[in-house]
């Protein structure tokens, strides 16, 4: 919750952006121009992310201006160089700065994972500001404007060789913004933790086949039935199934699902934006977020798929209203489309999950398990468990492999049974030596060849023609 600010969600020639009120016009001005330009080349989800990061910095530097009485040029600076572990440890900051802002502010803590995005943001507004000084100042060498005009822009110095006495003064009274750096503001880089966390390639399962990121393969079914109706059972059933994202799964059309063949698939609203538009307003379609698939078929596993078809036949016949304006699968209670109710699907499923688990889970989890169970436990026609990393990310529908690893990490008790086993040969005398176990490879290789070489047409270059 901001303290110095509001942020407000507006829209014009419909793109969604965001304004900000504060008591610095200026500096209000310039954010609604920003949030406006990011949101005509971003997605909806990105200028949100966005918006909503530069608000919260500019909110810290507010409540360090209140603290000081004032800003100077080099406490300006202090602060922004605070600013990471501001937003990573709060009021236990080792810098004064920080942690006296963060006493007031009381900001939610940022992840490892997180700083790069909130930093990227503000990154991107910082740099927005940069080019605007820029271009004032060729307009003002150009003599097109005046120079007491660009001394009251963004992040502006008039002479280029340091701060003047406006700039100084505009820093202490009214307007941080007008002045805040001579020669144009750093960007923030991360000191204290690296941009992003490190993803283990090994999950240490609990009991029931999970961890932090991934939901218990084992109580996944039991979740799907503690949902409070049929339309939420169904929406649970088809990400556990699939392991779809919530964003597809909220997109999915009644005319998606294929109840004679009982396949599922998954269309990119890019692909069928004229469909959509005719169902959803131009402001309520941009907000629907994709990243895409290599394959729009789904490839279901059980118990899940079962679930899903049974919470589908029951939301059908009972709640699902026929008569509705649109064709998307998943409706409001009014029979509006549920696509753009991501808050309240979540703080929902949120719910149910602490009760079953004990652990509040996002829905993301349920693509981790889908994953985590394709890579480790799914019985395979070798008598085997487990696909290969390639055929899981087919199966998720990933371009790159490098993201399947995220989620099809090896289970450490599975990696464990194979050291073992490995270890039990060894220990009867069937491995005794590297050199030894290469004769028998090489050997077994000849074997192949030959194998491979007998019957076949014997042809000589000395037969004559």
């Amino acid at each position: 919750m901001s303290k110095n600010i509001a942020l407000l969600s507006s829209i014009k020639n419909g793109y969604t952006f965001y304004k900000l009120a504060c008591t610095d016009k200026l500096l209000c001005d310039f954010f609604d121009d920003w949030s406006y330009q990011l949101s005509t080349t971003k997605s909806h989800n990105t200028v949100k992310s966005y918006s909503h990061a530069v608000a919260s910095f500019i909110d810290y530097i507010l409540e360090v201006e209140i603290i000081h009485d004032g800003l100077t040029p080099q406490l300006i600076k202090a602060a922004i160089s605070s600013y990471e572990t501001f937003k990573v440890f709060g009021k236990d900051s080792n810098s004064l700065i920080a942690s006296s802002a963060a006493i007031k502010l009381n900001p939610r803590p940022l992840s490892s994972s997180s700083i790069q995005i909130h930093f990227a943001a503000i990154n991107d507004f910082i740099e927005a500001n940069e080019n605007f000084r820029e271009s004032l100042l060729d307009l003002e060498e150009s003599g097109f404007i005046d120079s007491n005009i660009a001394s009251n822009i963004p992040f502006f110095d008039a002479g280029r060789s340091g701060a003047n006495f406006r700039i100084r003064e505009n820093i202490k009274k009214s307007s941080w913004f007008s002045g805040c750096l001579a020669g144009g503001v750093k960007k923030i880089k991360n000191k204290a933790l690296s941009p992003k966390s490190r993803v283990s390639s090994v999950i240490y399962s609990s009991d029931g086949g999970g961890d932090q990121k991934t939901f218990p393969f084992d109580k996944a079914a039991s979740l799907i039935s503690s949902a409070p109706n049929a339309r939420d059972r169904c929406l649970w059933g088809l990400i556990a199934a699939t392991g779809c994202r919530v964003s597809e799964a909220l997109s999915v059309l009644i005319n998606d699902i294929d109840l004679k063949s009982r396949k599922i698939y998954i269309i990119p609203p890019s692909e069928r934006l004229s469909l959509l538009s005719k169902y959803i307003g131009e402001s309520e379609l941009e907000k629907i977020s994709h990243k895409g698939r290599t394959t729009s078929q789904t490839y279901p596993i059980q118990p899940f798929i079962t679930m899903f078809w049974a919470a589908l036949n029951e939301y059908i016949n009972s709640t699902y209203k026929r008569g509705a304006s649109h064709r998307f699968l998943f409706q409001k209670k009014n029979g509006d489309p549920f696509v753009n109710s991501y808050r309240a699907a979540l703080a929902t499923f949120q719910n149910a999950s602490e009760k079953v688990t004990g652990t509040r889970y996002g829905f993301h989890s349920l693509r981790h398990m889908y994953g985590y169970y394709l890579k480790n436990w799914i019985p395979a026609n070798d008598g085997g468990f487990g696909f290969s990393l390639n055929d899981v990310r087919t199966f998720m529908g990933h371009k790159d492999v490098n993201a399947t690893r995220r989620y099809a990490r090896d289970d450490a008790i599975k990696l464990d049974a194979m050291i073992r086993y490995a270890n039990a040969l060894q220990s009867q005398g069937q491995f005794t030596s590297i050199s030894e176990q290469k004769v028998k490879m090489l050997e077994q290789e000849i074997k192949r060849l030959k194998s491979l070489t007998d019957g076949a047409p014997n042809y000589s270059l000395d037969k004559k023609h």
